[in-house]
């Protein structure tokens, strides 16, 4: 239900009444449909209500108000001492031109009073109301009251609503003024009574007899919604970003961390150009060019009889130079060609693996439903591989630089092998070794034998003195048999003894030929030696430095752009903690805790919060959507995650989208009544009880209006007062409003806003009346 129920105007002149009006738009719904608001100075007026009315009173429009008849109500804010003498009449004149010139069809001007349908307040703030300080006031006021009974352009101007700065309860400050004025009008415009007689009868237009004047005196109960609410959303922003900054400035462990980054595969980026296919492909053609033949002997070995000769016979290819360079023929250029460009296919293939690796990471570790937990480690572990990557670029530069490395071996071994040979035993002195040691052997193995044979027979014959055995014929026999067997063993031994001298003698040889075979072995694997060795190996390693430093490059980047992040988190924090201090409010631990008292504004006597300030830090505290905070920060990434991933943006860096989501997040601000909250309501009630005792001592009337005679002039509605609650608290406000010492009417009204307003007016006023009350004339 719509809280404004005619269409309405309310006009802010100058700064006073500026403020005035964005006050009640605070206090109101700024999509009422039937509420306009213009804030300007005197002298545009006219031009600021022309085209507000333009768009107020479109037809198709007042169809929606259900009224018989169109309806018309402008209520104008201003100071009476501010600008030019003239501005207070200019104001009314410009405002009945406008109505009755281009509106008149709508409002005809000849009806009665009673039935006019467009009326004019006009709220003027003025200072205390005394002859000593009204005399400036009072003229421009004296012109008002000329300009309304000569016959203005349409009479609009129902009455002239005086609110002085002095009062029972103390002197108004600006602030004070500008609270009790929009008090005022969204009481008499906003609170959905306008149809209520206690509304109707004071804004009800300006009758023959009645004078002119009023004055009011207003107070309230109320929160700042809209600045509560700007409070909220920014408090809530800072809560989630606070979160998501906790999580990326976490230690990491580094163990962790590079199991984090496991996916990169790290290792194997430079593969390629190590061992890998174009690697060996690249050696190869290098070898071939500097005289590598293949052939090379799996197990050689040299024989136990072998001569130097025969060794180089069995095995010239480690006898030959193992690098002999040649000239590259047209075939070798083509070959060069195609393994180059296999090269170049291999580093643009590792580059696109590096790319790919760090997206998988990113992707896989810092997703959109993350929540950036991981943030820490992945930085950390590619800081660990961009580590051992700079370390390993520093070797292979250094090499190229010529700085270290190994020397250029174009030959290994060779003289060592050659020496080995040299170092060899002939054969005829093997032969003869041998045949010295078989002849000692051979004279040993006869006189052992022919002694053993001499000592058998001679027990043989005393054993057995009539065997067979014993007859001196065996004895030589048995001589001739060891002569025999001596003579035999001899060469045997020889050649035995020659073939161990020999395979103990050319095992040094043999060691020397694997050693050799395994060097140039591997000098071929290698690319071979010579030039071409050298410009195949530097070209790999120029390779391996590009893929090591493209991916140097990449790492940094995706390092920064998490670094990126995270000052974007802290920098938005910061930035929202920032809006905090401007509004007043330090952020502390627990935002129910937070000191709002700058927001709900000065305290006074006539304008008061409706909340103790713990309670309404406790309110909005639980008036967000998502009460984990875990959950809302997760929330607050999703949304603003970029459509690209981390790697192309950051999250959480567009201050507009961030206010956006933190009104969602504590929309329940705007929709939610505090009197649903128990222990608000309780609050509440306690504040206007107190308040109600208080209330018809702070509402006093700034003077008493006289007759000539000197008599008190009642007027109008002479000091009623009333009250404006909205009807949503109705069980806890009534039992409050009671305590008020006098009678007090109470306007339930269906508004959502929790204000609890006080008016008391005196009303029906000559301005020579109010004069003479001052002491004017006396």
């Amino acid at each position: 239900m719509t809280a404004v129920v005619y269409p309405t105007v309310t006009l802010g002149v100058a700064g006073f009444g500026g403020r005035v009006v964005q006050r009640m738009q605070d206090a109101l719904d700024r999509d009422e449909p039937m509420l306009r608001s213009v804030s300007c100075d005197a002298a545009e007026v006219g031009t600021q209500l022309h085209a507000s009315l333009d768009t107020l009173l479109r037809a198709g429009t007042l169809g929606t108000t259900q009224l018989t008849e169109p309806r018309l109500d402008l209520m104008a804010f201003m100071l009476g001492l501010h600008g030019d003498p003239g501005d207070i009449v200019g104001v009314c004149d410009q405002a009945a031109r406008v109505v009755g010139e281009r509106y008149g069809a709508l409002f005809p001007a000849n009806r009665p009073p009673e039935q006019r349908t467009a009326v004019l307040h006009l709220v003027v703030v003025v200072p205390p109301m005394t002859a000593s300080s009204f005399g400036d006031v009072l003229g421009r006021l004296q012109a008002l009251e000329r300009w309304a009974a000569d016959s203005p352009p349409y009479p609009l101007l129902s009455r002239v609503w005086l609110l002085s700065i002095h009062s029972r309860a103390g002197v108004l400050s600006a602030e004070d003024a500008e609270r009790s004025c929009a008090a005022f009008g969204v009481a008499m415009l906003g609170s959905g009574a306008r149809e209520d007689d206690a509304v109707g009868h004071r804004l009800a237009p300006h009758r023959h007899g009645e004078g002119l004047f009023s004055f009011l005196s207003a107070a309230s109960l109320t929160l700042p919604r809209e600045r509560l609410r700007r409070y909220a959303s920014t408090r809530a922003v800072y809560d989630g970003l606070s979160t998501l900054v906790t999580r990326v400035e976490q230690e990491a462990d580094p163990t962790i961390a590079l199991g984090a980054v496991n996916s990169l595969r790290h290792e194997n980026w430079v593969e390629p150009f190590a061992d890998g296919e174009a690697a060996q492909r690249c050696r190869q053609m290098s070898a071939g060019l500097a005289g590598a033949t293949g052939g090379i002997p799996d197990r050689p070995k040299a024989r136990p009889f072998d001569e130097p000769d025969n060794i180089r016979a069995r095995y010239p290819v480690l006898f030959r130079p193992a690098t002999q360079v040649r000239e590259a023929s047209q075939t070798d250029i083509g070959n060069l060609n195609s393994m180059i460009e296999g090269l170049d296919k291999a580093e643009s293939a590792a580059l696109a693996e590096i790319e790919g690796g760090i997206e998988r990471v990113f992707h896989g570790k810092l997703g959109q439903a993350t929540g950036l937990q991981e943030l820490p480690v992945v930085y950390k572990g590619l800081s660990q591989v961009r580590d051992a990557l700079m370390d390993s670029d520093r070797e292979d530069t250094a090499i190229l630089r010529g700085d270290e490395g190994p020397a250029d071996e174009q030959d290994p071994l060779r003289e060592e092998l050659e020496e080995a040979l040299e170092a060899l035993p002939s054969r005829r002195m093997l032969f003869a070794v041998a045949s010295t040691l078989g002849a000692t052997l051979t004279g040993l193995c006869l006189v052992l034998g022919l002694g053993l044979a001499g000592e058998l027979m001679n027990w043989v014959a005393e054993t057995y003195p009539t065997s067979d055995w014993a007859h001196p014929a065996w004895r030589g026999r048995l001589a001739v048999l060891v002569w025999l067997l001596a003579l035999a063993a001899g060469p045997l031994f020889a050649g035995v003894v020659a073939r161990v001298l020999g395979a103990r003698t050319r095992r040094g040889a043999t060691w020397a030929l694997q050693q050799r075979a395994d060097a140039v072995t591997d000098l071929w694997r290698r690319g071979g030696g010579g030039e071409p060795g050298r410009q195949a190996e530097s070209q790999l390693r120029q390779r391996r430095l590009r893929v090591r430093r493209g991916a140097i490059v990449a790492l940094q980047r995706a390092r920064e752009h998490l670094e990126a992040t995270r000052r974007t988190l802290i920098g938005s924090r910061d930035a929202a903690r920032q809006r905090m201090r401007d509004m007043g409010v330090t952020a502390r631990a627990d935002a129910a805790l937070d000191d709002l008292s700058n927001l709900l504004g000065e305290t006074h006597p006539l304008h008061q919060p409706l909340l103790p300030m713990a309670a309404v830090g406790r309110w909005v505290r639980s008036c967000r959507e998502m009460a984990d905070p875990e959950v809302w920060s997760n929330r607050l990434l999703e949304s603003s995650w970029p459509a690209d991933g981390l790697l192309v943006d950051v999250p959480c860096g567009d201050e507009a989208q961030l206010e956006e989501l933190g009104r969602e997040q504590t929309r329940p601000l705007a929709t939610r009544n505090l009197f649903q909250e128990p222990f608000a309501a309780d609050a509440a009630a306690s504040t206007v009880a107190t308040f109600a005792t208080n209330a018809p001592l702070a509402l006093s009337e700034p003077t008493t209006p006289q007759d000539v005679h000197g008599d008190p002039v009642r007027g109008l509605r002479p000091g009623e007062m009333i009250a404006v609650a909205p009807i949503a608290g109705r069980s806890k406000l009534e039992p409050a409003l009671e305590s008020c010492p006098v009678d007090l009417p109470v306007l339930w009204t269906d508004s959502r806003v929790e204000r609890v307003i006080f008016l008391r007016t005196w009303e029906g006023f000559e301005l020579a009346q109010l004069a003479r009350g001052m002491g004017f004339g006396r």
